[in-house]
């Protein structure tokens, strides 16, 4: 039995736990603050969104390029899309997380405000001391994770291809200047 197939035998349809989860994030509220504000939802209990959420085979990666690709059909076939340049842009930029019960989180400096914050770079130590989830090698969370364990510079020229790959060209990369590489500027001479 696939995915959606056992998240619907528990009652719902995975497609109105993603349209519950993007409204509640397009409200800026939580999963418990989204059911008391927005009464026209149904009531579904918090755990079955985590469930989704931490679910390894849920495809978020395939998801989301199915909505950036319906919302660019949407644009064009209004005649609305821009003719200035089109970028990908680069960002390493740290987002801070508070608590530690998150699988590959540590503590990471932050260049900008020079201070420690919790993140996603571990020493050999902490690694061996963190939460861990068992995941099948086969699930696109394992695929996922195992980007964790690639260089930056790696992982973002997989992004850009991956954009490619999905229809997405760009006339420029924008990042910052110490991702540039030999690999990058090749990559971007052929964009």
């Amino acid at each position: 039995m696939g995915f959606y197939e056992a998240a619907k035998t528990r009652g719902w349809r995975v497609s109105v736990l993603i349209v519950s989860l993007l409204l509640f994030r397009l409200k800026g509220l939580n999963i418990y603050s989204g059911h008391q504000s927005m009464s026209f939802l149904p009531k579904i209990d918090d755990n079955t969104f985590y469930r989704l959420m931490n679910n390894s085979w849920m495809n978020w990666r395939g998801l989301l390029y199915s909505f950036a690709k319906q919302f660019k059909r949407n644009v064009e076939e209004k005649g609305e899309s821009s003719t200035g340049p089109k970028c990908f842009v680069v960002d390493d930029s740290d987002l801070e997380k508070t608590g530690k019960p998150f699988e590959f989180i540590g503590r990471i400096f932050n260049h900008i405000t020079r201070n420690y914050v919790l993140g996603f770079i571990l020493s050999k130590k902490q690694a061996k001391n963190r939460f861990n989830k068992t995941r099948n090698k086969k699930s696109n969370g394992a695929k996922r994770v195992k980007e964790l364990d690639m260089k930056k510079t790696n992982n973002y020229i997989s992004m850009i291809k991956r954009a490619i790959k999905n229809g997405f060209i760009a006339d420029y990369v924008l990042m910052d200047s110490w991702f540039v590489n030999d690999t990058i500027y090749t990559l971007c001479r052929i964009l």
